[in-house]
């Protein structure tokens, strides 16, 4: 567990090299003390990294990784994390159909598990590919989702960020009063 905290230390310090060694280090011991929980985790944090860099093929094949393991597991939360990271990394890609698919899979999961801050986090990235695909208006309906659920949890950064994509929603469509 350690390697992975100090993975994510490294990590939000912007060193990504020193995180991917203890993310690599900690998914080798978790793989021999067959601790699968973990081994999800430090799946997801290895293509976390990847997907910074800009490496999406090797962040999706982390990221499989982890959601196979999950599904074999039965851990429905587990699945739809692997799930909005998937669809977060498609749609980086330009690969919106594929972005969507995952996207909506993981938000069906988060909302029947309840898990609200997934369910906004589902809601502000499908309102993006909306956004790209030029469907203005459905993305202003997701991102007033995310926005009204934001507000009642009282989580002051993802309001912000829903009223952005709001905003960007807005001037990408013409709107400007």
């Amino acid at each position: 567990m350690s390697f992975h905290k100090i993975g994510r230390v490294y990590r939000s310090w912007h060193h990504y090299d020193k995180a991917m060694e203890n993310f690599q280090q900690a998914l080798t011991l978790f793989k021999k003390l067959g601790e699968e929980n973990w081994i999800i985790l430090s799946l997801e944090s290895i293509g976390l990294v990847y997907r910074i860099r800009g490496q999406n093929d090797k962040a999706i094949e982390n990221f499989q990784q982890a959601l196979a393991i999950a599904k074999r597991l039965g851990k429905e939360d587990q699945i739809a994390s692997s799930l909005i990271d998937i669809g977060t990394v498609y749609k980086d890609w330009g690969q919106y159909d594929k972005a969507m698919e995952n996207l909506q899979q993981a938000l069906t999961l988060f909302k029947k598990l309840g898990k609200e801050d997934g369910t906004v986090r589902s809601l502000n990235n499908i309102g993006q590919v909306y956004r790209y695909w030029a469907k203005y208006d459905k993305a202003i309906e997701n991102y007033q989702q995310a926005l009204a659920i934001s507000k009642r949890l009282g989580k002051e950064d993802r309001v912000a960020s829903s009223l952005l994509e709001i905003g960007d929603t807005y001037k990408s469509g013409g709107k400007y009063d």
